[in-house]
């Protein structure tokens, strides 16, 4: 059985990318910055890590019924409501799936 391998083809980074990739990492996301640079994630987030840049945590708002309540990282959230971190991604899934259905609704900023 013949097995065909795609090759693999690597870019190597400039100069003006790395500059580039240390000011977007503060405004955008790792995957709008990969499609941005025409990229992988995943090569974004090496070169992050050689560069020793580092990557800027999610945030979140939080709303109980129509209340805006906090922005912050999950972990803020969590210790305000005093609810484990994990608590913060199912509500931001039900928010995402179902929003009439809950009254409490997290958004990433």
């Amino acid at each position: 059985m013949n097995v065909v391998k795609k090759k693999i083809t690597r870019k190597h980074w400039t100069n003006e990318e790395d500059m580039l990739l240390s000011e977007l990492v503060q405004v955008m996301t790792i995957d709008e910055i990969a499609e941005e640079l025409d990229r992988t994630e995943s090569s974004i987030r090496k070169r992050l890590d050689v560069l020793s840049i580092p990557v800027p945590k999610n945030r979140y708002i939080l709303f109980i019924e129509d209340m805006y309540i906090r922005e912050g990282t999950s972990e803020e959230i969590a210790r305000t409501m005093d609810w484990k971190q994990n608590t913060v991604y199912q509500y931001l899934v039900r928010t995402r799936d179902n929003p009439e259905r809950h009254n409490i609704h997290i958004y990433k900023v």
